[in-house]
């Protein structure tokens, strides 16, 4: 694992960073030797479009030194320009190559790692595992005895609401019964009167 991952680093560390490197070199000549061309090519324009006009050119007249100077440095410039592209083109396939068959090498055995971590991960836990526990017994028999006082106490407490609500169920039932007989002694008073009153009117 450890040579894997050093590989890995110096791919992505080294390797990649040197190509990009020399890729934006290769671009600068490139673009250095286009500028050459494209500078020719408008001499060579602006000469023909003086030939067509049956002018004569100073810079023609005096030498053409400008134009022998730009043939000449397009020349250096191509000459680098062909060595950057062959430099760069053999850096991409190197880089693709190690790409394509490095990092598959890679993976194959950091699969092959992983199988073999997991093998052995099981192979340790299908084995019995005897190991000693260091348990405090005086510290769960205090905590058990806890407990057992909170249950009680919560037991008492419940035990005592309920009793309170049965009293006062009582006490609410009895109230009702107490204005039921008033009133029917009250009816029985009226009724009394009615048999007075009917009992005098007849003795009239």
């Amino acid at each position: 694992m450890s040579s894997m991952l050093a590989d890995l680093a110096t791919y992505s560390e080294h390797v990649i960073p040197d190509t990009e490197a020399t890729l934006k070199k290769y671009l600068d000549v490139k673009y250095e030797y286009l500028s050459y061309c494209l500078k020719l090519k408008e001499m060579d324009d602006e000469e023909a479009e003086v030939h067509q006009l049956n002018e004569n050119l100073y810079r023609v007249e005096s030498g053409n030194y400008e134009y022998r100077l730009m043939l000449r440095c397009r020349q250096a410039s191509r000459q680098k320009f062909v060595k950057m592209r062959h430099d760069v083109m053999v850096k991409i396939e190197l880089l693709d190559q190690k790409h394509v068959r490095d990092i598959a090498g890679h993976l194959t055995r950091y699969a092959e790692a992983m199988r073999d971590c997991q093998k052995a991960c099981e192979e340790a836990m299908s084995k019995p595992a005897n190991s000693q526990i260091e348990i405090d017994v005086s510290t769960l028999t205090l905590r058990e005895s806890e407990s057992k006082e909170r249950r009680r106490s919560a037991e008492n407490t419940i035990d005592e609401a309920q009793e309170a609500v049965d009293l006062i169920d009582v006490q609410g039932s009895e109230a009702p019964t107490t204005n039921t007989t008033s009133d029917l002694l009250d009816l029985d008073n009226e009724r009394s009167e009615n048999d007075k009153s009917l009992i005098n009117f007849d003795f009239e």
